[in-house]
């Protein structure tokens, strides 16, 4: 452990927390919803998703790194956000915190675990699960929870598309987004090596080639560009990144995020609702590609496919068991606050027991 690491892992814990808030704006800005009154909220969520990766913490999964406390702690914040985001609205926050605590603890912290600790090696590869970003709990997992409630909210306003915003008030916490979203790759290498010059390339390029694949599907498909269309093809290619910038040649790493941003654009489209989805698509494309085309590991560099088989069946798992576990988790919580009277029942004076 040297002082380098410690403070990249701070500063890593740091910036998840930043790239929660500007992905939060950015939802926002698309959805046309002020943000004035949801930081208090933003910020009770992301203390009990925090509270919640302490308890992992304390579980210590075999080949847990102290090192990685307050990046784990963040992660699940940034879950926590994410997955409660199309329902966190005024009269909503104690079933919106019991949601986002138990979300936490049943989908967050097993993926965790799985991406942290060494348990995880169903082929015997002897390299586990490879996902550098955390990619498989913050983007896969929290991107299909979030699905998941918006299946269960169906019929809300979170499923109303957004009219087009300027492009001003969308880009810039988007671009704000994308740095801080730089931050948490570099540091959660906790190391400053050989590696970090790949991962700022790809983080960068990767995140352009899928605005660019996306505007130009968009631009196909419908004729004109939007600031939705832009922001979810970066998005998408960011999601891509998150997992797999260091383990990607830039070339390669192009054509993951081209992909993922055209592919991302090829789904639903429902407003900012838009963004949950693109998150867990974008990184499921990255992190089951990893198998298929990392450096020195992969299917076209050794020819055996156990790594491949191995990323895709987390990914499946991770978005399968989210998706099921919060549609049961809202549902069950949605149902109890609806069957509470909103008055305290009051009896009238001349009704007394006998």
């Amino acid at each position: 452990m040297t002082a380098t690491s410690v403070w990249l892992s701070v500063l890593g814990a740091a910036a998840v927390l930043a790239s929660a808030s500007f992905f939060t704006l950015v939802q926002n800005r698309l959805a046309g919803r002020s943000s004035r009154g949801a930081w208090s909220a933003l910020a009770a969520i992301a203390a009990v998703g925090a509270a919640m990766g302490l308890v992992l913490v304390a579980l210590r999964p075999p080949g847990f790194a102290p090192l990685f406390i307050a990046p784990i702690a963040a992660l699940c914040a940034f879950f926590a956000v994410v997955v409660t985001s199309p329902v966190r609205a005024p009269g909503r926050r104690l079933p919106v915190l019991v949601f986002g605590a138990l979300a936490t603890a049943f989908v967050a912290l097993p993926a965790l675990a799985t991406v942290f600790g060494t348990w995880f090696d169903p082929f015997g590869t002897g390299l586990g699960f490879i996902d550098i970003g955390a990619a498989l709990p913050a983007l896969v997992a929290a991107g299909s929870g979030g699905g998941a409630v918006l299946w269960i909210e169906r019929r809300s306003q979170v499923w109303v598309v957004a009219p087009v915003e300027s492009w001003g008030r969308v880009l810039w916490p988007t671009l704000a987004m994308w740095a801080a979203w730089l931050g948490w790759l570099v540091a959660l290498e906790l190391a400053i090596d050989s590696h970090t010059s790949l991962i700022v390339l790809n983080a960068v390029l990767m995140p352009l080639a899928g605005a660019l694949a996306g505007a130009l599907v968009e631009r196909v498909r419908d004729r004109a560009n939007t600031p939705l269309g832009v922001v979810t093809g970066l998005i998408g290619g960011l999601a891509a990144a998150t997992p797999a910038c260091a383990n990607l040649e830039p070339a390669i790493g192009v054509l993951v995020g081209a992909l993922s941003g055209a592919v991302c654009l090829l789904l639903p489209r429902r407003g900012s609702a838009s963004l949950l989805p693109t998150v867990s698509v974008g990184a499921g494309i990255g992190l089951v590609l990893i198998g298929g085309l990392a450096t020195d590991v992969s299917f076209i560099y050794t020819g055996q496919p156990e790594v491949l088989m191995g990323q895709a069946l987390a990914v499946i798992a991770a978005a399968v068991w989210s998706f099921a576990v919060c549609a049961i988790l809202w549902a069950t919580l949605r149902r109890i606050g609806r069957s509470r009277p909103t008055e305290p029942l009051r009896g009238r004076a001349g009704d007394r027991q006998a």
